[in-house]
């Protein structure tokens, strides 16, 4: 098992959108089968408390342990949860930036190295150095060079017109070096 799901929801708190329960079904279907999904990271999710939540996946913590980062009241469009099968070893749960980024780190049994999954959420609008700034953030956290890290989550940004529907190119900001092997 090595799957990993990362879907943006495009929102889920709001009962009353008409894709609501389809994808509240999609995500209750992916957890019921824990012998095949690994982590499912859900991005852009607006949920702000964990009573917002939808119901029908807290009957799966038995299988999969739920982080969240919640939405903030400055960035309502925000907002992730990672599930992680509990066949992994939390060791820390870490939020980097409220809504946009947050760091779980896990153990497997019989392995020794540790995994840091990140889930990332980029701003699509606003000014480059706020992007910038989001992608610093990870960049400069003090990441153990042993471990292995796992980048989830929207970017969005692309660098192809192909990765659009028109010729406008929502881009990386410019700038910023990797210093994670």
């Amino acid at each position: 098992m090595t799957h990993i799901l990362q879907w943006n929801l495009r929102g889920i708190k709001d009962k009353k959108n008409a894709n609501y329960r389809k994808k509240v079904e999609t995500v209750s279907q992916m957890l019921n089968d824990p012998g095949k999904h690994l982590i499912i990271c859900l991005q852009e999710t607006h949920i702000e408390n964990e009573s917002q939540i939808p119901p029908e996946w807290t009957k799966f913590s038995h299988m999969f342990s739920c982080f969240s980062n919640f939405a903030t009241s400055n960035d309502t469009f925000s907002g992730s949860l990672i599930f992680i099968n509990k066949i992994l070893e939390v060791i820390n749960f870490e939020i980097i930036i409220p809504g946009r980024v947050m760091i779980v780190k896990t153990k497997c049994d019989g392995v020794s190295n540790f995994t840091n999954y990140i889930s990332f959420y980029g701003k699509a609008s606003g000014q480059s150095s706020e992007k910038k700034a989001i992608i610093e953030s990870i960049l400069q956290h003090p990441f153990d060079t042993q471990d292995e890290h796992i980048f989830m989550g929207d970017y969005n940004f692309v660098t192809s017109s192909l990765d659009r529907n028109t010729n406008h190119l929502n881009a990386s900001p410019s700038g910023i070096k990797s210093r994670i092997n």
